[in-house]
Parts: structure tokens; sequence; C-alpha cells
């Protein structure tokens, strides 16, 4: 993605994601949906999608698509929700293994992300 193309002329943007055991469809969302969500990007558990505003550009898209994938990878690998096993050592080495399997299992992802070239 160059630096100020806009998201819904990106053909490197991913379609899927795959995420431990789902895989998730990725969709560029039509921004005057977006605009009436109030939201740059959503992620739905059921059906299994992750929607990001088309009109986003270079680095707000990949924020945008980074925050709505950590959603996702929070649905496949839950916290508790209660102290003392909710701490930051449990939240931060749960999501890094969740982040470094999305990663390693989505390479074009990976890639797109740190925005090397295909």
């Amino acid at each position: 993605m160059e630096k100020n193309m806009i998201l819904r002329d990106d053909p490197a943007f991913p379609a899927v994601v795959k995420i431990g055991y789902r895989t998730i469809r990725v969709i560029k969302w039509d921004f005057r949906d977006a605009v009436a969500a109030r939201n740059f990007g959503e992620y739905h558990r059921h059906p299994g999608t992750i929607l990001v505003d088309e009109s986003l550009e270079g680095d707000q898209a990949r924020e945008t698509f980074l925050h709505e994938l950590l959603h996702a990878i929070y649905g496949v690998w839950p916290l508790p929700t209660q102290p003392p096993t909710l701490t930051e050592e449990t939240i931060v080495a749960t999501m890094a293994a969740g982040l470094a399997t999305v990663l390693r299992d989505n390479p074009a992802v990976a890639r797109w992300l740190i925005d090397f070239p295909t």
C-alpha cells in the first residue's frame, strides 16, 4: 500500500485472515456505512468478519485493521475477567501469543501491516 493510497484502491489488502481455528473475512467497508456507524472499523464475532472503512489511507488503515484484528484475536484467545488471574502479564502474554500466531499463519497480512512490497 502506497503511503497515501486509499484502502478501497489497495489490491494487497487481505480478504481473509486465519486466526487460530477461525477464518475471518476482511471487508472494505463502504465509507457511508462506516460514517453512519461512527466507526472506522468493526469486528463481528458472528459471522466472523472484520470491516475497515474503505476511505482510510495508509497508516490509519493499518492501525484500524490491526485494532480490529486484536479484537478478533481476543475472541479466539479470551482472557480471564477477574483478578487475580487478570494481570498485565496475562494480558500481554495472551495477546502476544495470538498475534504471533496470526502473523505466522498469514504472511501476506504481516507484509501488508508493515508495508513491505509483495
